[in-house]
């Protein structure tokens, strides 16, 4: 599943640019989950394009794509430890 914030389910979640920040309405821990990863990867990487291709894109570390890890409490904390190493230059 690729995730675009124009192309989200709206009975899980809807994102709106609001300017300069993003606000969500989540109607599951699921799509809370995830909304919550791509904030942070946009804030990671500095533009949505980026953030989604990171999203959408096997990672190593994960053992599957970041979207499909946050569908998990566990695996969000998983991806948040790596978005974390990446702004701080440190290892996850």
């Amino acid at each position: 599943m690729n995730l675009k914030l124009d192309q989200l389910n709206p009975k899980k979640l809807v994102l709106l640019n609001t300017g300069s920040s993003l606000t969500m309405e989540s109607k599951s821990q699921y799509s809370a989950n995830q909304a919550a990863i791509l904030v942070m990867a946009i804030e990671t990487f500095g533009s949505q394009e980026t953030a989604e291709a990171w999203m959408n894109d096997y990672n190593l570390m994960l053992g599957g794509t970041p979207l499909t890890m946050a569908e998990s409490d566990p695996g969000m904390q998983e991806v948040k430890k790596i978005l974390s190493a990446i702004n701080y230059g440190g290892s996850a």
